[in-house]
């Protein structure tokens, strides 16, 4: 009995880790598999790129899945996993890709773009 006990807080460990990290939603749509755009298929009904232009809170969902398969998550623990989600916790694990570019751009000084160097 006790080794049943002890296998839940494992997979609630491992959950909280995986669900915590951001993702860029173009980064993770750009490194599909041909496998995992298949997978997709299968679990939410539709191809990613339909998902994404008339669903695209559950193709967010779709690519979360992909995310918790990466990890060695079995696919219909990840599929469950996502779909238990509340959208704004979705939504979260992703961050913006143009506030990524935006923090680049921060980083450098204007006056550093505009200046030549005086040899």
């Amino acid at each position: 009995m006790s080794t049943s006990t002890a296998t839940p807080p494992a997979e609630t460990a491992d959950d909280s880790a995986s669900t915590s990290t951001k993702v860029s939603f173009s980064e993770t749509v750009a490194s599909l598999t041909g496998h995992e755009e298949i997978a997709i298929e299968e679990r939410f009904g539709e191809p990613i790129g339909r998902l994404m232009a008339s669903a695209l809170s559950k193709a967010g969902r779709a690519l979360l899945f992909v995310v918790e398969t990466r990890t060695g998550t079995k696919a219909a623990e990840a599929h469950k996993t996502v779909m238990a989600m509340r959208l704004d916790e979705v939504n979260a694990r992703f961050f913006d890709d143009d506030e990524d570019d935006d923090a680049d751009e921060d980083t450098d000084s204007p006056e550093g773009k505009d200046e030549s160097p005086s040899a």
